[in-house]
C-alpha cells in the first residue's frame, strides 16, 4: 500500500462527523459516532490560504455571494473578513458548525481548528460559539 494511501486510511479513522439538516439552522454537522472529550476535529480537513478583504473590497460581490460570506465566514475586529483562496464553494464541513451559547465543541486559535469539549453522542449536533471569532456575535 501507497504511503498516500495509507494517510487517507489514517484520516478516514478520526472521521467523526457529516453534515445534515439541523433543527438549529439549516445544515449542521453531525457526530456519526461517539467522540470523547478534547477529541481533535476535522483530521482532513485541508487549512486554507486566506486573504483578508476589508468591506469595500467586496462591494461589487453580486448580493448573493455576499450573503453567503457573512453565513459562513468571521468578521475581524476592525470589519475585514479572511476569505479562502478556494473561494466560498470550497469550504469545508468546519463551516457548517451552528452557533450555541452552550457549544460542545471549542477553539483555541480563533476558529482554525476544533476540538470537542465534552463527549459527544452519536447524532448530536456538534456547535460553536462565534462570540469567541466572529466579531458580529462579541
Amino acid at each position: 500500500m501507497t504511503k498516500q494511501k495509507k494517510k487517507i486510511l489514517s484520516i478516514l479513522k478520526k472521521t467523526y462527523c457529516r453534515l445534515k439538516c439541523s433543527k438549529i439552522h439549516g445544515v449542521g454537522v453531525f457526530a456519526i459516532r461517539e467522540i470523547p472529550k478534547n477529541a481533535g476535529l476535522f483530521a482532513g480537513v485541508a487549512r486554507h490560504n486566506c486573504q483578508k478583504f476589508n468591506p469595500g473590497e467586496l462591494k461589487w460581490l453580486p448580493a448573493e455571494v455576499a450573503k453567503m460570506i457573512d453565513d459562513f465566514l468571521a468578521m475581524e475586529n476592525d470589519g475585514s473578513i479572511f476569505i479562502p483562496s478556494v473561494g466560498i464553494e470550497g469550504l469545508d464541513i468546519s463551516f457548517f458548525l451552528n452557533y450555541s451559547k452552550k457549544p460542545n465543541v471549542g477553539t483555541k486559535d480563533g476558529g482554525l481548528t476544533f476540538f470537542t469539549r465534552r463527549r459527544i453522542k452519536k447524532g448530536e449536533e456538534l456547535t460553536s460559539d462565534y462570540r469567541v471569532y466572529d466579531a458580529r456575535y462579541k
